[in-house]
């Protein structure tokens, strides 16, 4: 669904206690940059705290609303989890968003698309659902919502420039034209998943305003393996079992469950792929110390995120092009970040297209990895059959009359009632012979396959890193920095894990932040 509309009915600023500034085309009470979950949901409590509709504007640089949403959950979008929230989230500081939903609950969250006409189901693992099981209802019930309200969108159009003059917000537009407003929320997402809208202009904006930025990272991402036989034999096969990534240094991830793909590439699927986050951390630690003082810190990757220095933080949102362009990096702000986090201040911001995308982390990232470390940057170890040990394995062979004398076929035909057949062709293929009961356990409990990293920001659901939450009121979402500047969603230095819990984040805190510019803005009028 398209908005439209005309910038003459904002020319009467007399509805404003604060002048617009001259060379504004249109003025606003709140802009939104950034027309996914966050910005939508912001838009519209906006408008329910007591907002006119038309004096809210959401800038959109694509041609619709919502795509992310639209394609999440295989087209059935998991737009919440019941469950508990806790070691759910990551970033530098994971439980910032606490703060969040303590104001806006999962409940509280799912009561308000009810009112709005979205009647939701779970599952029995919490997971929540529309009803009708289509990630079109919620894209049709929330844009009818908008239009209900007479809320201002404009599509292909995207926020370039940030100035402010007295106390509004003065935004510059990739069209040329300018705007101004008096309270902005940045809710435009990180880099990943580009072909949906994925970029780094929220980064950028927020960085210009003297904001720090953690590394962007891709997460929820397949993963990329050396040549082997299992992808080659295997191609295509789904499996269910369990995983873990360790890096060079022997310290590893925590263990995930669930349903792999094993693909030419490497290895996809939901399990898989949460293990992206840290296989990004150690592409990132590669990069940074390609010497012998490597060190990845993923015993930590649950609570904390991993972030480059400031000038790989530069080609990974792609200022290192334009740094003629831009502001210093105020680098005492980096104090206390183990020197990894960026900051931007003041200054202006180098201009980019609406078909500007993210560096891609696997063509440009990955080529200088390689050169360090020959590809291999850990294994990903996997337990094809997780219920049960190996010494469980070892006795049922035994059982079937499996010995060191025992054939190939034989052996095939047994492991055929245990693990899908094409896994059990590729590992006997690898295995030396003869092939001992014992040998044989090991191999499935666990198969090291070496990780050379990930497939980048193109195949990543969610951006790991962002801006830092410490720069933010956990209770509003209001900067510190910038009075009426509020930010939500992935654009922050949270992401989630599998199963509603990003698109949970980005409704929640978008409604946090509509709410709480909306009642700052009323604050402002009653003084």
């Amino acid at each position: 669904m398209k908005f439209r509309t005309n910038p003459d009915r904002f020319n009467d600023a007399s509805s404003h206690k604060e002048s617009a500034p001259s060379k504004s085309s249109a003025s606003f009470d709140l802009v939104i940059a950034g027309g996914g979950a966050s910005g939508v949901l912001a838009a519209l409590v906006a408008c329910d705290e007591g907002l006119s509709g038309k004096s809210i504007a959401i800038i959109e640089k694509e041609e619709t609303l919502l795509r992310k949403v639209r394609a999440s959950g295989n087209g059935r979008c998991n737009l919440a989890n019941m469950g508990s929230i806790s070691g759910r989230y990551h970033g530098r500081h994971p439980h910032f968003v606490r703060g969040a939903f303590s104001r806006v609950t999962p409940e509280m969250l799912l009561s308000y698309f009810r009112s709005i006409g979205l009647i939701t189901t779970s599952d029995e693992e919490g997971r929540v659902y529309p009803r009708s099981m289509q990630a079109n209802s919620v894209v049709l019930t929330l844009t009818r919502a908008l239009d209900e309200r007479s809320i201002e969108v404009y599509t292909e159009k995207q926020l370039v420039r940030i100035s402010r003059e007295a106390s509004r917000f003065l935004l510059d537009l990739s069209d040329g034209t300018s705007w101004d407003t008096r309270a902005l929320v940045i809710t435009s997402g990180g880099p990943a998943a580009p072909n949906l809208g994925g970029d780094s202009s929220g980064l950028r904006l927020l960085m210009s305003l003297g904001h720090t930025c953690e590394t962007p990272l891709p997460a929820l991402v397949p993963l990329e393996l050396r040549r082997h036989p299992l992808l080659q034999k295997a191609e295509g096969v789904r499996f269910r079992g369990q995983a873990y990534f360790e890096n060079r240094e022997g310290v590893c991830s925590e263990t995930v469950s669930g349903e792999f793909l094993i693909t030419s590439y490497g290895m996809s699927g939901i399990a898989a792929m949460e293990l992206g986050r840290a296989v990004s951390m150690a592409v990132a630690s590669a990069l940074d110390h390609p010497s012998s003082e490597r060190t990845l810190g993923l015993a930590a990757s649950r609570s904390g995120t991993s972030s480059l220095d400031h000038s790989s933080t530069e080609r990974m949102i792609g200022l290192a092009a334009s740094r003629s362009d831009t502001s210093d990096l105020d680098h005492s702000s980096t104090e206390g970040m183990a020197g990894h986090a960026v900051s931007m201040t003041g200054g202006t911001l180098p201009y980019y297209s609406l078909k500007e995308r993210a560096i891609d982390h696997h063509n440009e990232r990955q080529s200088e990895e390689r050169s360090c470390s020959n590809g291999w940057i850990g294994d990903l170890v996997i337990d094809f059959l997780p219920e049960f040990s190996e010494e469980e394995l070892v006795s049922f062979f035994y059982m079937q009359s499996c010995t060191v004398r025992t054939m190939a076929d034989r052996w095939r035909v047994v492991l055929a009632g245990l693990i899908p057949a094409k896994i059990a062709d590729a590992l006997l293929a690898v295995l030396p012979e003869p092939l001992a009961p014992d040998t044989v356990a090991r191999m499935i409990k666990t198969l090291r396959l070496p990780v050379m990293g990930t497939r980048g920001f193109d195949y990543a659901q969610v951006t790991a890193g962002g801006i830092t939450t410490q720069d933010f009121d956990p209770r509003t979402l209001e900067s510190y920095k910038v009075p009426r500047l509020f930010a939500a969603g992935e654009v922050l230095d949270i992401d989630g894990d599998t199963g509603g819990f990003n698109l949970m984040w980005a409704f929640s805190s978008g409604m946090l932040a509509g709410t709480s510019a909306a009642r700052a803005l009323q604050k402002k009028e009653a003084d």
